[in-house]
Parts: C-alpha cells; structure tokens; sequence
C-alpha cells in the first residue's frame, strides 16, 4: 500500500541492491482520480467515463482533506472538518452502512448541530445533497498543483527492481483500473506479475463463488509466490 512512498524508494538509485522488488496491493496510479472515484463510484478509462460500485461512506474522508481549497473561512472550514469527520467515525466499517439512503439520518443528525449556513455543504460533502460532484471537481482542480508529490509516473519509470501487481477486483475505494494503469506505467519489458483477485477488497475479504474457486486458488498462490521470491530479487514462473 501507499503506492508513491514505495515506489520511489525501488526507483531510487540510492537503494539499488538494497531493495530485492516491490509488491503493491491496491496501489493507485493517479490520487486524485482515486479521489474522484472513491466519492462518486466514477474513473475515465480510455476516453469513456465509467461508473461502478463504490462504498458511498468515502465522501466526506475525501471531502475533509480538501476543505481548504473550497473557499471557506477558517473558522467555519474547521467546523465542516469536525463535522465531516464525525460522520467518518459514524459510519466507516460498519455493516448495513454503505448506501446513502443508510447513512443519510446520521448525516441530518450530524448536520442539526451545524449553523444554518453551513449544513448544505456538509451535506454535500456525504453526497447527500445535490451539487457534490461539481464541487468536487473543483476543488480537485484546485488541489491538483499541491499532490503532484503522489503522482507515481516518474518513479515507476526509473524502478530497476521486479514488480508484482495485485488489486482486488470488487474494490469500492480505488479502482481496480488503477492497477491496470500502474501496469502501463512500467517501462517497456519490465519483468513483473499482475493478479486480479475477487477475494481481496479494500478492507475486506470475501469467499469465491464455487465456479471460480480454482481461479482464485491459482491466483493466490502466484501472489504468495511473488511475496517470497520477490525480496531476493526474483519473479515466479509465469
């Protein structure tokens, strides 16, 4: 995990011999396209903009760290950060609360204690009142300049060490396709591995269907394969 942070040390020529690969599970390509798909189930992909499922209690973990850039003054920012916050500590990773329709009456209790003014935009920041995505997008637009520190593409160009790559299929905060576009990323002939699993998710874990139990046994045994021949340098067979 963390994507950058490990990429750029496996790309650093500081740590060549030192570093034997890199495993990344769930990493992401592009942070604020992860930002944009965590809140509203959407990624551009190949010149078509695409829609899956996605866990709907993301939005105001995403919308708490762009607070700064939505044009507030810092006494009310910091009351929309509180707020928001609460509502994370509320509902993430609790069962039956990943829908909006589950999660909108802890929203409008969170949002009584708010001043009038500012409780649209809590709202808005759960995706719970129109006008999410266009602010979103804005801030995103806004913030873009301060998190080129997390773009992977340099790093990723220069690593020297074999790479595995594995992403879980049905995963509701990053998208499966970053995985695919990390891929992409690597330079041309880079010995590397990519497993797409539908037993792992982003904080989850889940049993395979029956008709894919083989698939997914397979897969997880190229993955912990990959986890011990990777530090001494090495890739599995393909």
């Amino acid at each position: 995990f963390g994507s950058n942070p490990s990429i750029s040390l496996c790309g650093d020529p500081r740590y060549a011999g030192r570093v034997g690969g890199l495993f990344l599970f769930g990493g992401y390509a592009d942070f604020v396209r992860v930002c944009r798909f965590a809140t509203l189930g959407e990624i551009e992909h190949r010149g078509e903009l695409l829609h899956f499922p996605y866990d709907q209690t993301n939005a105001p973990g995403v919308f708490l760290n762009i607070a700064r850039f939505q044009g507030f003054a810092a006494s009310d920012e910091a009351v929309l950060v509180a707020a928001w916050r609460e509502m994370c500590m509320r509902t993430w990773n609790r069962p039956g609360l990943q829908r909006l329709e589950e999660l909108r009456p802890i929203a409008e209790q969170v949002a009584d204690d708010l001043p009038l003014a500012l409780r649209e935009r809590f709202l808005q920041g759960c995706n719970l009142a129109p006008g999410t995505r266009e602010i979103l997008l804005e801030s995103l637009a806004r913030c873009a300049p301060e998190v080129k520190f997390a773009d992977p593409t340099g790093p990723l160009g220069r690593i020297q060490v074999p790479v595995a790559l594995a992403h879980g299929r049905d995963d509701l905060v990053i998208s499966f396709l970053e995985a695919e576009h990390l891929r992409s990323l690597l330079p041309r002939g880079h010995p590397h591995r990519f497993y797409m699993t539908g037993m792992f998710s982003h904080g989850r874990s889940e049993a395979p269907t029956p008709g894919r139990v083989r698939t997914e046994l397979q897969t997880l045994l190229g993955m912990l394969e990959s986890m011990a021949t990777l530090p001494l340098g090495k890739l599995p067979r393909a």
